[in-house]
């Protein structure tokens, strides 16, 4: 029998338990820091917070689930193939999202708060390390366990594929408590939704999830590559990208998707033809997507 946990309003509550737990266990170790006289990395305690918070409730859903713990959340292998035009597609996404990023600031100017938010994600107290450790290592294992694997298998038992990865998609847009980070992440996640049905594992969504993340980390931590628009530091100034930059992106994207069209779209089942005399066999046996 399956387990149709959790719902929507088991997700919400659980997203904003989780929303409470970081700040409390932010709060907890930045007091800590302070005691033990130790400089206070907020892009490391921020990590650590993310990792307490959602890693209780991944945990707590055994509860639950009466299940083992690697049926509700799979790493079995998968097509390579995917990593391969997943990886095409988070970087051209990676560079189509900042300059949509880019025009939201102009719509809606960034207060000084979130700026420092932003800021200290690629320019951390701890340096490269607290950074990759947080966004490439901390975010991707827990948001891709926790939305894909449990919460839209959840959803999946109770509602239409589309409409389970479109809401699971905008929760997961949502926890990040930024109207900067409403579009970005709800296409992210709509990509992983999808990439993780077709799979059935949890591994290339993680790495995917995990690439995105350290694309603006390798240039402008890494490379030390200035690109306007892209490699932004101060957030309380818009700076748009080359043109030159937004139409590679571009390009990527569309390479990714038609590769993808190539190698995974359903094909509609087409009809054999006949003989010489131009009748028509019989059609060939329909192919179903899940």
């Amino acid at each position: 029998m399956e387990i149709r946990y959790p719902g929507i309003k088991q997700t919400i509550g659980m997203l904003a338990l989780i929303v409470l737990f970081q700040a409390v266990a932010g709060a907890v170790l930045g007091i800590l820091a302070n005691v033990l006289h130790v400089p206070a990395d907020t892009t490391l305690i921020g990590g650590l917070a993310n990792t307490f918070a959602f890693g209780f409730f991944i945990l707590r859903s055994k509860k639950f689930l009466k299940e083992p713990f690697t049926q509700r959340f799979p790493l079995p292998p998968f097509d390579w193939r995917y990593l391969v035009i997943g990886s095409i597609l988070m970087v051209g996404l990676s560079i189509v999202l900042s300059e949509l990023d880019n025009l939201t600031r102009v719509v809606l100017p960034m207060p000084e708060f979130f700026q420092n938010i932003y800021g200290s994600l690629f320019q951390s107290e701890g340096g490269f390390v607290s950074s990759f450790f947080t966004l490439c290592i901390v975010a991707p294992i827990t948001e891709e366990l926790f939305f894909r694997g449990l919460v839209l298998r959840g959803f999946l038992s109770r509602m239409a594929k589309t409409k389970a990865i479109l809401l699971s998609a905008l929760l997961f847009s949502l926890i990040h408590l930024s109207p900067w980070q409403l579009i970005g992440p709800f296409i992210i996640g709509s990509i992983f939704a999808v990439i993780y049905i077709e799979t059935q594992s949890l591994l290339p969504t993680i790495l995917l999830h995990s690439l995105f993340n350290f694309l603006p980390l390798l240039v402008m931590s890494v490379l030390k590559v200035s690109i306007p628009g892209y490699s932004v530091t101060e957030y309380s100034v818009v700076e748009f990208q080359p043109l030159w930059f937004d139409l590679l992106g571009l390009f990527l994207v569309g390479i990714a998707l038609v590769l993808y069209r190539m190698f995974f779209a359903p094909k509609a089942p087409s009809p054999i033809s006949g003989g010489t005399d131009g009748t028509e066999g019989k059609n060939a046996p329909s192919s179903s997507s899940s």
